[in-house]
């Protein structure tokens, strides 16, 4: 089965009653940083390690030909996804183990395995280096490098306590701390409710629950206040507390398990009109956590694009009210989290604005994986965390239903508000009208075209398209 997984969570799993069991993933970092020249020892340990598992004194010499092609290619191709690392089913490495060592050495988020049924692992504790000569300074060199890479990434599960919860947030706090640290606590307060609903509904993505679960969840919680209040959770003893999450065939935290068990079971009594649950949530891993993470603080300035695009011919589509329950009320400084934006150009400044964005999207490249697709008069500019969308741009010369009639006319008589465009009234009507007659589940449409008829003139708007009644 094969899987993605962080390569943190991969290599906190190699920790076995509370003891590393692959200290050679950490032999083969310090060869990397041999070959960067930041030690002059790397590959000398390295090739001690090689040819005592191999019990020659020659393999040292073939494997370090190997291993700086594999980081010479490393630093030209980057990394292969495909490239899946056998593991067991409790994620013990059975091979790989200089991936994973490339992937730590380069801040690596995720990495590819292919998880197999059995739970057999392989054994590279300190034991192992002191039974096959080497040294205890040497020892101590390899002992303090896993301790640096890993205390300068330690694992942070991201959690939140619902607006049920909130009124008890430092009581549960507390209880929390006793399993560990809790840090970086920031309260969201939403003014809509629908907007409130949509940002519960993206931090679940990257889980395995169930849809219809969350939209019942937050029918409960819209007894309580709009709000959350995100953080940081650290466990005191992390490393032997892990298993395979059935649904998902990724690493969960039993840490983390414990924890919500016993806040849920200690608060639920408090809680009136208690569900299943909507005390807390805490992602099952560090792969879950950095996409949430990324659900609640995008980072991403679109403010700063709709400045740098702002001379040439757009218009934002569907903008002029923010009706749909996934729009933030303080657009542009906060996005519309998993969806999208439209942005519609003359087919002269397209290809430029089109390279615009694309080179604002590139600036994220560090954080999210920065997709492009071209369909003819559209394009898609895409920043995706984990495969998952945070945030697409579609820019098109002519939208689809809309000719280009419409593009020229609505660009011409387009108004500027907070600082970017938006369709003035007669052109945001005829737009709305289209996107509800071929997507009806979008009732903000509907309700938009309820309360602005007046702006229609369907004689005019014949020009643009279709504008027979919608049925």
């Amino acid at each position: 089965m094969i899987k993605t997984v962080s390569v943190r969570d991969l290599v906190a799993r190699q920790f076995f009653r509370g003891e590393l069991n692959r200290y050679d993933i950490f032999v083969r970092y310090l060869a990397i940083e041999e070959y960067y020249g930041k030690n002059d020892f790397g590959f000398r340990l390295y090739s001690k390690m090689q040819n005592n598992r191999t019990g020659t004194d020659y393999y040292a010499s073939y494997a370090i030909g190997r291993f700086r092609a594999l980081i010479e290619s490393y630093e030209v191709n980057g990394y292969d996804e495909k490239s899946a690392i056998p593991v067991g089913s409790n994620l013990a490495i059975w091979d790989g183990s200089h991936r994973v060592a490339l992937g730590l050495y380069h801040n690596l988020p995720n990495i590819s395995v292919d998880i197999h049924p059995e739970a057999k692992f392989y054994e590279y504790k300190i034991d192992w280096f002191l039974k096959n000569g080497f040294s205890l300074e040497e020892v101590k060199i390899i002992m303090d490098k896993a301790e640096e890479v890993l205390s300068k990434n330690p694992i942070k599960f991201t959690g939140f306590l619902w607006g049920a919860a909130v009124p008890y947030a430092e009581e549960i706090f507390k209880d929390i701390e006793f399993f560990g640290e809790v840090s970086d606590v920031k309260k969201f307060s939403f003014k809509s409710r629908n907007f409130y609903n949509h940002m519960l509904k993206q931090i679940y993505v990257a889980d395995d629950i169930d849809p219809s679960k969350i939209d019942i969840k937050a029918q409960y919680l819209a007894a309580y206040a709009p709000e959350f209040i995100y953080f940081h959770f650290q466990p005191s003893k992390l490393y032997d507390h892990w298993r395979i999450k059935g649904q998902t065939g990724l690493p969960l935290s039993l840490a983390v398990e414990r924890v919500k068990s016993v806040v849920r079971e200690k608060y639920k009594h408090k809680i009136e009109n208690y569900f299943y649950d909507i005390i807390m949530h805490i992602c099952d891993n560090q792969y879950q956590s950095d996409f949430c993470d990324c659900v609640c603080f995008p980072s991403i300035d679109v403010k700063k694009l709709l400045q740098e695009i702002h001379s040439y011919k757009y218009v934002l589509l569907g903008m002029r009210e923010k009706l749909s329950p996934h729009m933030p009320e303080n657009f542009p400084e906060a996005i519309p989290v998993g969806k999208d934006i439209d942005i519609l150009v003359t087919p002269e400044d397209c290809n430029f604005v089109v390279e615009a964005i694309k080179k604002f999207a590139m600036q994220y490249k560090n954080k999210y994986e920065v997709v492009v697709n071209v369909m003819g008069a559209q394009t898609h500019i895409i920043l995706t965390k984990h495969k998952k969308w945070i945030f697409l741009i579609d820019v098109y010369s002519k939208h689809d239903n809309l000719n280009e009639n419409f593009t020229e006319d609505a660009i011409k008589n387009r108004e500027e508000k907070d600082g970017y465009y938006v369709l003035s009234p007669f052109y945001e009507y005829c737009y709305r009208f289209q996107k509800f007659r071929h997507r009806p589940g979008n009732f903000w449409h509907l309700e938009y075209l309820y309360k602005h008829a007046k702006d229609f003139d369907e004689k005019t708007a014949e020009k643009y398209g279709d504008f027979s009644d919608i049925s």
